[in-house]
């Protein structure tokens, strides 16, 4: 490893961690108040929900993720943990007390692992703009602002502040994931980009297919990769996802956060390439689908 990618890996996250902590100090009262003032997004159509998931491998810094949250400039109008219910003795009072200031909401739910982060929120609010982030990063302060500044722009898509477009093989086949062009987007056709959670993804009300919710299908099909079926569910509803821009964020995962990381699984282990098999053979090719023409806000009410 180079001296800057160990400079990265150990410094920044060290910076970071001081910064969330730092600020969340400093700020406290004031967030608390801001909670109780006009929702800060009552001037737009929907509720925008933050909305997360973890377990007790990564309860450790999960406090430090959810607070770098709350710190955001345009924040949101609830934020949402979902914990299954085994789990929710082992969250650790630095948590608990972000509830009890009434700057997080914990739920209980069935433990459909990494799937938590979403379905329950599109469940439970189904006209509600939701915004999935995962639960080992840290987020900078424009994170959520970038995505619903975009999103303003084109309110039936869905935004990602990080995509990967899907390339094909010499056969026209869509190409192992490893040969992905990652943290990239492409204008002109759309669909081929992937959004990816670690940098914060917007879905907006009915921005999917009815069938995201099927469990048992999206258990077998794609158990360990929602970004998949996510991605395959939004493509079969005619949408397609598109990139922030002039975001320079580089998301860092907390250093201690990763002995269980679902990358090493995903990526490392081939598990991606397993999973969207599975989902062409079931749902066919996502690259086939066709778009549906964007509709403004102001085209609804004509």
């Amino acid at each position: 490893m180079s001296l800057k990618k160990e400079f990265k890996k150990t410094f920044i996250p060290l910076k970071n961690w001081l910064k969330v902590q730092a600020s969340f100090f400093l700020h406290t009262k004031d967030l608390i108040n801001r909670k109780a003032d006009k929702p800060p997004h009552a001037d737009l159509n929907t509720m925008i929900i933050a909305s997360i998931t973890s377990y007790p491998a990564r309860f450790r810094s999960l406090h430090l993720t959810l607070k770098s949250i709350i710190l955001q400039n345009t924040p949101a109008d609830k934020i949402l943990l979902w914990i299954a219910h085994n789990d929710r003795p082992y969250l650790p009072k630095n948590i608990l007390k972000l509830e009890e200031q009434n700057l997080i909401e914990i739920h209980l739910t069935e433990d459909t692992r990494s799937y938590k982060k979403i379905i329950p929120s599109l469940s439970n609010y189904p006209n509600a703009t939701i915004v999935t982030f995962d639960d080992d990063v840290f987020y900078p302060k424009d994170t959520l602002k970038k995505l619903i500044e975009l999103s303003q722009l084109y309110p039936n898509r869905v935004i990602a502040n990080r995509t990967h477009q899907i390339t094909c093989n010499q056969h026209g086949l869509i190409d192992s994931y490893q040969h992905w062009i990652k943290n990239s987007s492409n204008q002109k056709q759309p669909q081929v980009n992937f959004q990816t959670g670690i940098g914060g993804v917007l879905y907006p009300p009915r921005s999917l297919s009815n069938g995201v919710m099927e469990h048992e299908l999206f258990m077998q099909l794609a158990p360990h990769g929602d970004d998949i079926w996510l991605y395959w569910m939004m493509r079969l509803n005619g949408n397609i996802a598109l990139q922030t821009v002039n975001n320079n964020f580089e998301f860092y995962h907390w250093p201690f956060s990763q002995k269980t990381a679902l990358y090493k699984q995903n990526v490392r282990q081939d598990g991606n390439d397993v999973q969207i098999q599975a989902m062409l053979a079931h749902f066919g090719n996502p690259l086939e689908m066709p778009v549906k023409p964007y509709i403004s806000e102001e085209d609804k009410t004509v």
